[in-house]
């Protein structure tokens, strides 16, 4: 399998402290790891940075923001000299495409890391509020839908009173969202929210599609679905309008198959 996917990148070798990629990128290209260590890390977060794990010879990087065009949630960089295939963005949505049987495994693999992630609360955010609150409950089920990682803090948490001291947050402030980078978000608003987060996409102007479809309800989204079954590239540009929460499941099912692209996260 190596074999084939090295028809699809080519051979590097990176030297200790090489970043590979970064936290909020972008498309970032995909490494297969030949020898050496590759570590993924989680951004500082209170001035300590957090190594999760890292990648050896025969494994690889990367997790389902690598096939979303979402804002990464890791960084990587070399641990120990390493020689590794680089996939470049494009040739691995490529590779995906022709070699179905390496894109199952990729894909399970990006699937589970993303649980992980979920169930330890991983490179994500830091929510506070009252569990019961509106806007507690509209941002903490916001992130969910769209697999975002989180933990929420109470405010009956006994951490919570310290935690608010230390981020100069009122009650009037809250629900407050605390990113890795020790940004804090005083009740955004969903859409800042998703645009903090990088959950929404950005349109590259210079990109050149077949179709765009105004407006993501059912009809938008099974046009667009369809749209790409047949071949054609295509866009949900803004404005939009937000999917529907009985539309947004199967969208996110069929939109790894097609070849269309939305600006709009899931509400």
């Amino acid at each position: 399998m190596i074999d084939r996917i090295r028809a699809y990148g080519r051979e590097e070798v990176v030297e200790p402290g090489a970043a590979l990629f970064a936290r909020g990128d972008r498309r970032a290209d995909f490494f297969v790891v030949l020898d050496g260590e590759i570590g993924i890390f989680r951004s500082p977060d209170g001035g300590c940075e957090n190594h999760l794990t890292s990648h050896r010879a025969g494994q690889f990087t990367g997790e389902l923001d690598h096939v979303s065009a979402r804002a990464l949630l890791v960084s990587a960089r070399a641990i120990a000299r390493s020689r590794v295939i680089r996939v470049p963005t494009a040739d691995f949505r490529r590779l995906m495409s022709a070699e179905p049987d390496i894109g199952e495994i990729v894909m399970r693999a990006f699937i589970l890391r993303r649980m992980g992630f979920l169930h330890h609360g991983d490179a994500g955010i830091t929510l506070i509020g009252a569990a019961s609150q509106g806007d507690t409950l509209r941002l903490e089920r916001f992130a969910m839908r769209n697999g975002y990682p989180l933990r929420l803090v109470d405010l009956a948490d006994p951490e919570a009173p310290a935690l608010m001291r230390e981020l100069s947050l009122a009650a009037g402030d809250l629900p407050a969202v605390v990113t890795p980078d020790r940004a804090v978000l005083r009740n955004p608003s969903t859409m800042d929210f998703a645009d903090r987060l990088g959950l929404t996409e950005r349109f590259d102007p210079e990109e050149v599609w077949d179709l765009a479809v105004v407006g993501a309800g059912p009809a938008g989204l099974a046009a667009a679905t369809y749209a790409a079954s047949e071949g054609l590239k295509t866009a949900i540009p803004p404005p939009w309008t937000s999917p529907t929460a009985s539309a947004s499941p199967s969208a996110s099912i069929r939109r790894r198959s097609g070849t269309w692209r939305s600006s709009a996260p899931v509400p």
